[in-house]
């Protein structure tokens, strides 16, 4: 097992946060915004993590009026000492107690959870299921009483899988060659089985309906909250199951008198590769604010991903990765509500006093190499590089937490 820190050393990383919280990207919690955040925490589940990096979650996860969690495992205690953390539960503890199932505090304050079942599993083989979790401070975030996945109808299926039938022989052809050279030992990796077109997702997203209220007399933000985790795989099928996922939400954004929200919130671990940084997040900016010029205009829906948007305190967009070269993980809002931040307010996110949209990433991987005095990471080598990611990406995670800010309705008005 890969070297974690030790307890001086989360000393010393504690030390350095105290006072530099907005330095690494720590949201502030205000009493007139809200603030909502994704993170994938790696293999949440039963395995024991280190004080400090139970601390630091729950340090983040006390600012954040709702967390979307990816990754977590069928076994919840993890989850629910998260929660328990969030409640205000001492971290030294953590990994000894078993939180009960349900929360019963009704403190304003609480958080409270609701999870999925576990997606990504089949009856026979268990290769990685996980579930989609949502932690929410009861008393800013109330929940609805929507939740479901997001799944695609199987008769379509069908007539995709006919229709196609000849794209999917060749793919099929093409893995049977593979896989022959695999078992005679001229391919050292066994083949992944790529398909054609999309035709299911690997874990089927999570929706939950939520409302956040503000002043009196204010109308609440009414937002279905999608909670992701897309494939990780060849780019061609992160590209279809992403697409897949923008589809339904734009199908479902124009059926607007039969909506139960009309306002969409996509949280989650996409894995977007952006390893070709600059060409393909232009391709997919061109795509998505093509839609508010395309097929949303005139149906009073915009799209919104302010994370593929370069932060104006800020000279590169955000990386989300612990690996600092990716930015796997988004936040977008597809609204009907005009309250809501369009694509034009992302270059003034965190500029307005008034207004107070904002979006950002918990840079702990910068906490942790200046606390410990280690070299900038681009000077290191491949080893040393790998060593040191090694001593936190599984004991904390290999994502740092996003975050956007709304303003709570109401609170960006003057008050008569």
């Amino acid at each position: 097992m890969a070297k974690r820190f030790s307890e001086e050393e989360w000393a010393r990383i504690f030390a350095h946060l105290e006072g530099r919280e907005t330095t690494f990207g720590l949201p502030v919690h205000r009493p007139d915004s809200v603030i909502l955040a994704s993170f994938n925490i790696r293999k949440l589940g039963a395995k024991r993590r280190s004080v400090g990096a139970w601390r630091l979650m729950q340090r983040f996860g006390q600012r954040c009026d709702l967390l979307a969690v990816q990754e977590v495992q069928d076994n919840v205690i993890g989850l629910r000492r998260l929660r328990w953390l969030l409640n205000g539960g001492p971290a030294e503890h953590v990994n000894a107690i078993v939180p009960h199932p349900s929360s019963s505090s009704e403190d304003h304050n609480s958080f409270r959870l609701v999870a999925s079942d576990i997606t990504g599993s089949f009856p026979g083989r268990r290769p990685s299921p996980e579930r989609l979790a949502f932690l929410y401070r009861h008393g800013t975030v109330h929940r609805s009483e929507i939740a479901s996945d997001i799944t695609y109808d199987r008769s379509a299926v069908n007539e995709i899988l006919y229709e196609l039938r000849e794209d999917f022989r060749t793919s099929f052809e093409r893995h049977t060659d593979k896989l022959a050279r695999f078992k005679s030992g001229q391919r050292k990796t066994k083949p992944a089985l790529k398909m054609p077109h999309f035709v299911s997702f690997m874990r089927q997203p999570h929706c939950v309906s939520f409302r956040i209220p503000g002043r009196l007399g204010s109308l609440p933000y009414e937002l279905l909250v999608v909670n992701a985790h897309l494939l990780y795989g060849s780019q061609s099928e992160r590209q279809m199951e992403f697409q897949a996922l923008i589809a339904w939400l734009i199908e479902r954004a124009q059926e607007i008198d039969r909506l139960y929200h009309k306002n969409f919130l996509l949280m989650g671990d996409l894995n977007l590769n952006f390893k070709s940084v600059d060409g393909r997040r232009e391709v997919l900016i061109n795509l998505l604010k093509g839609l508010n010029r395309g097929s949303l205009e005139g149906t009073g829906t915009c799209i919104n991903f302010p994370f593929l948007d370069v932060h104006p305190d800020h000279e590169t967009v955000f990386r989300s990765n612990a690996r600092l070269n990716q930015t796997f993980d988004q936040i977008a809002l597809l609204s009907h509500d005009d309250r809501l931040p369009v694509p034009s307010l992302n270059d003034r996110a965190g500029q307005d006093p008034v207004n107070a949209f904002d979006y950002g990433v918990f840079n702990f991987v910068e906490l942790f190499r200046q606390a410990l005095g280690a070299p900038v990471l681009n000077t290191l080598d491949r080893q040393q590089r790998k060593a040191f990611f090694a001593r936190f990406e599984h004991d904390l995670s290999d994502h740092m937490p996003i975050w956007i800010r709304l303003s709570k309705p109401g609170f960006d008005e003057p008050l008569n």
